[in-house]
C-alpha cells in the first residue's frame, strides 16, 4: 500500500533541494554580474559597495593600511576564534567530559592573551599614527578654499580670488546624464590637479562635517571655529562626499562635489567665476587685508 505521507515528504525534500540550487545559482550569477559593475566602479552608482577610487596620497595610504594590515589581522583573529569555538564544542562536549574540569586559571594562557593583543595594537598603531601625522601636517598651500556648512547646503569661498558661492544638491528633475542622484550639486568646488589645496572649514548654525572619501579627508565644521585640512588630488575627475555629522532633518541632502581639472581649465574657470561669483568687498574686508600686510 502506498504511503501518502512518505510520497509527500519525498516531494517536499526534492522541491526544497531544487529551490536551494536555484537560489545558489542565482546568487553566483548575480555576484559575477554585480561585482565588476558596482563594487569596483569609480563613479558612484546605485547599490555600489565601497567608496570611489583613491585620488590622493593620503587615501592611498589609508587603503594600503586597511588592505595590508587591518584586513589580515581581522581575518586571522576571526578564523582563530571560530576554530577555538569549534574545537571547544567538539573536544569538551558532555559525552566526552562527563566530569568537567574545575581549573580556575592558567598563568601562561593569561599572559599570552594579554601580550598578544598588546602586540597587535602596537602593529596597528605605528602606521596609523604616521598616516594621522601626515594628514595633520599641512604643506604650503597653493590654493585656499573656505567651506561653510549651513542647514542644509555648503557655501564656498576662494579668499585669494574674491570668489564666493553656495552649493545646493540638485533635485531629481534637474539631474543631467551621468550625474548621481543625491550627490550632484548646482555649483561644484573646482580645484587644479596636483596642487596643494588647503580647506578652511566652519559652520554657520549647527555642527556639520566636510568629508570626501576619495581624498581621505574628513573634518568637523563647528560654528565659531575654523578647522583646517588639505589634499592634493592626483587624478582629474569629479569626486563626491557628504556631510558626515548629523545636522537635522535634511542631513542626507548636503552633498559635496569637487571637480579636479587641469591647470589651464582651472585658470579658465577662475576667469568665469570672478564674474559669476564675484564677492562684494566691504570696508571690513579692506581693513582685514590692510591689517594682514
Amino acid at each position: 500500500m502506498i504511503n501518502c505521507r512518505e510520497i509527500l515528504s519525498v516531494i517536499s525534500v526534492k522541491s526544497l533541494y531544487i529551490v536551494l540550487k536555484m537560489k545558489k545559482t542565482f546568487f553566483i550569477l548575480s555576484t559575477l554580474i554585480l561585482i565588476p559593475t558596482y563594487v569596483f566602479a569609480d563613479q558612484p552608482r546605485d547599490w555600489q559597495l565601497g567608496f570611489q577610487d583613491a585620488a590622493s596620497q593620503s587615501m592611498y595610504e589609508i587603503v594600503s593600511f586597511h588592505n595590508s594590515i587591518l584586513l589580515p589581522i581581522i581575518i586571522a583573529i576571526s578564523v582563530f576564534v571560530l576554530f577555538l569555538m569549534a574545537y571547544a564544542c567538539f573536544r569538551f562536549r558532555e559525552s566526552r567530559n562527563p566530569n568537567p574540569s574545575k581549573t580556575t586559571h592558567n598563568v601562561a594562557i593569561e599572559v599570552l592573551w594579554t601580550l598578544i593583543p598588546c602586540l597587535i595594537l602596537i602593529v596597528m598603531a605605528v602606521p596609523s599614527f604616521k598616516i594621522l601625522y601626515s594628514q595633520d601636517t599641512i604643506p604650503k598651500a597653493e590654493v585656499t578654499v573656505k567651506a561653510v556648512g549651513y542647514q542644509w547646503y555648503w557655501g564656498y569661498e576662494y579668499p585669494d580670488e574674491n570668489i564666493i558661492f553656495e552649493s545646493y544638491m540638485l533635485e531629481d528633475k534637474d539631474l543631467k546624464e551621468n550625474q548621481p542622484r543625491l550627490l550632484a550639486v548646482d555649483n561644484e568646488l573646482v580645484v587644479p590637479v596636483n596642487k596643494v589645496v588647503k580647506v578652511l572649514i566652519t559652520a554657520n548654525d549647527v555642527l556639520h562635517a566636510w568629508a570626501l572619501p576619495a581624498f581621505g579627508v574628513k573634518r568637523d565644521a563647528v560654528p565659531g571655529r575654523i578647522n583646517e585640512t588639505w589634499f592634493r588630488a592626483e587624478k582629474v575627475g569629479t569626486y563626491y562626499g557628504q556631510c558626515s555629522e548629523l545636522c537635522g532633518i535634511k542631513h542626507a541632502f548636503m552633498p559635496i562635489t569637487v571637480r579636479v581639472v587641469s591647470e589651464e581649465e582651472y585658470q579658465e574657470w577662475l576667469l568665469d567665476a570672478k564674474v559669476k561669483f564675484a564677492k562684494e568687498i566691504t570696508e571690513e574686508d579692506q581693513f582685514k587685508k590692510l591689517a594682514s600686510k
